[in-house]
């Protein structure tokens, strides 16, 4: 096993692998999944119990150079979740390290572009179900069936003897008496021209009762057409089969068509369509095929569904009720599931994993319990993923420990770094004889930074930021005006007063790698002048703001900055009578800017 940058060695300058380290022979594979991506890799061949951990990279780009470290993975498994329904497709490579601290030549790329999540492959198949030519033919309701259907009367008759290119034919066979009739009608109608030729024929089977307080029908129609134009040919049969007592209907329906249709020598669209429908007072049922040349598609549009045989003392092996699919017994090579159960209704898995109540470990056989002389495996033991080991290096993996006494561990590291450190940013800046004279300015400080390293999945940084204003305003109010005249034609010297109203305040701003964690804004204080005299206001004082910031992924790298901003409001700008008594104000102010906080790797 090579190793990168030098990070193991037994001597100066010396990069070979250390004695004991694993060989770099694993092989990386990346495959889709249900949203994500399955990243998998085999343990090395040659001393796979001294793999420490696996760096998994990650990249859009199969010849990145330098992919980001994506995660810190134990074991031989990574499901990479996707956060986006964007078809993104992703490359990934692998580094052993070994618990020598040997890290393997880096191993990749495999990608894999992950299929959408089980919800919306449902919401995507049944959208495009829904709007499909099988689902459209399954919707609509089966019409009455009437009478000459095609609306042959004598004179279409009469006018198809002088036109050869127009045929019908009418023939009814018809009983009645007062309150009953029954009849057999045949309709046939064809039409050619140049470029096409129509033929249609509907064949009814009538009966009809009246009694005084209802009238029964029923009916089977038998409907077929046939149609070559320039544009296609078409082909239908409709079979009908009704019965009506007043406003009760029920109906039973099959359909058969064959349509293709053409733009010159072109076919553009073709199609072969089945349905069978059922239709009581306007609810609708059935089952259909389609085939469009490029995907057949079988559907049933009903609310119970079951497959097996008819015979009362078997179970169906096969329901589906209410939007829920019962299946007595199943062999099924892969199986992909949000969550199962057990016979008795409780959570078996959940969340991906197996609850512990569910585990029977009855035939659990340990020949030598008192000692064991070499490195010990849970049978199918992945590293981070499955089971448990042992070995004689000291060196144990479990997935959960219940310790019931003292704990004592001599050093404790997250991602090789102490489990806890603490953060301080501390920024300063004086601005000096400002003038203002507007409503609101304000002055902002620099960035001031702070950084942490190898950051987990789920560590936390705890932040207060404090903003601290020290502002001195001077000015003046009021004032004075000489006007020449008057009844002895001198100068007058009038005194006017004025007002100034001033507030400042100061606003803390605190970001994690850009992201906003504190954003308070705060008064320092609010201060007043009237007369006629130079004024001096002082305002000093802090805006305290706290925040929490929780990493979504593992980071190397973690920046935390700070910034101070002070605002001057001028509230109040009351010059006089006259227009006077109000002069700017120059200040001299500084502005501090102090975050602190701790960090915690184990979240």
């Amino acid at each position: 096993m090579a190793c990168s940058n030098m990070v193991c060695g037994t001597g100066g300058g010396y990069s070979g692998p250390k004695e004991g380290d694993p060989d770099n022979s694993a092989v990386l594979t990346a495959t889709p999944a249900f949203g994500g991506v399955d990243v998998e890799w085999t343990y090395p061949e040659i001393n796979p119990h001294a793999v420490a951990h696996t760096r998994l990279y990650r990249s859009t780009s199969g010849t990145d150079a330098d992919p980001l470290l994506y995660k810190i993975v134990s074991g031989g498994y990574f499901f990479d979740r996707t956060t986006t329904a964007t078809a993104i497709e992703y490359f990934y490579w692998i580094e052993i390290v070994s618990i020598n601290g040997t890290v393997g030549e880096r191993i990749g790329p495999a990608s894999a572009t992950a299929r959408p999540t089980i919800q919306q492959m449902l919401e995507m198949l049944t959208g495009q179900i829904d709007s499909g030519v099988l689902a459209e033919a399954l919707k609509g309701s089966i019409d009455q069936i009437t009478l000459n259907r095609l609306g042959i009367d004598q004179e279409a008759i009469e006018r198809a003897k002088n036109d050869d290119a127009l045929g019908v034919s009418f023939n009814e066979v018809q009983a009645h008496s007062d309150e009953t009739r029954a009849l057999l009608q045949e309709e046939t109608k064809a039409r050619t021209t140049s470029d096409s030729a129509f033929v249609e024929s509907v064949n009814t089977v009538y009966a009809e009762m009246e009694t005084q307080s209802q009238t029964l029908t029923a009916a089977i129609q038998e409907e077929k057409q046939a149609r070559t134009d320039a544009d296609g040919a078409m082909a239908k049969q409709l079979d009908t089969v009704q019965a009506r007592i007043d406003d009760d209907i029920a109906s039973v329906q099959t359909q058969m068509k064959a349509d293709i249709k053409k733009v010159g020598d072109t076919i553009t669209d073709i199609g072969a369509l089945y349905t069978a429908k059922v239709d009581v007072n306007g609810m609708v049922g059935g089952f259909g095929v389609y085939n469009d040349g490029k995907t057949v598609e079988a559907g049933f549009d009903v609310d119970r569904f079951w497959v097996g045989r008819s015979s009362q003392d078997k179970v169906k092996p096969f329901i589906i009720e209410g939007g829920e699919t019962f299946i007595d017994d199943a062999v099924i090579r892969k199986l992909t599931f949000n969550k199962l159960r057990a016979d008795d209704g409780s959570l078996a898995f959940s969340g991906g994993k197996l609850k512990a109540e569910h585990i029977d470990v009855a035939n659990l056989r340990v020949r030598e319990a008192a000692s064991f002389s070499g490195d010990v495996f849970s049978d199918g033991f992945i590293s981070g993923s499955r089971g448990w080991c042992i070995l004689q290096s000291g060196y144990t993996e479990f997935n959960d420990a219940t310790i019931r006494g003292n704990l004592e561990i001599k050093t404790l590291t997250v991602n090789g770094n102490s489990p806890y450190g603490a953060i301080k940013v501390d920024k300063y800046q004086n601005w000096g004889d400002v003038t203002v004279n507007s409503s609101t300015q304000y002055f902002t400080t620099g960035w001031g930074y702070d950084s942490v390293s190898e950051m987990p999945e789920n560590g936390r940084v705890s932040l207060r930021g404090n903003a601290r204003a020290n502002v001195n305003i001077v000015g003046t109010v009021g004032g004075t005006k000489s006007t020449w005249g008057g009844a002895h034609n001198e100068w007058t010297t009038t005194r006017y007063s004025g007002t100034v109203t001033i507030r400042v305040r100061a606003n803390i701003l605190v970001q994690v790698d850009g992201v906003t964690v504190i954003n308070k804004t705060g008064t320092i204080d609010t201060k007043t002048a009237t007369g006629r005299y130079t004024y001096s206001m002082n305002f000093s004082g802090t805006v305290t703001g706290d925040g929490e910031y929780t990493y979504p992924a593992y980071r190397s790298s973690s920046s935390i900055r700070a910034r101070t901003r002070i605002y001057i409001d001028v509230l109040v700008q009351d010059k006089g009578t006259t227009g006077l008594g109000y002069e700017p104000n120059t200040i001299e102010a500084g502005g501090t800017n102090i975050a602190t906080g701790e960090v915690s790797r184990l979240g």
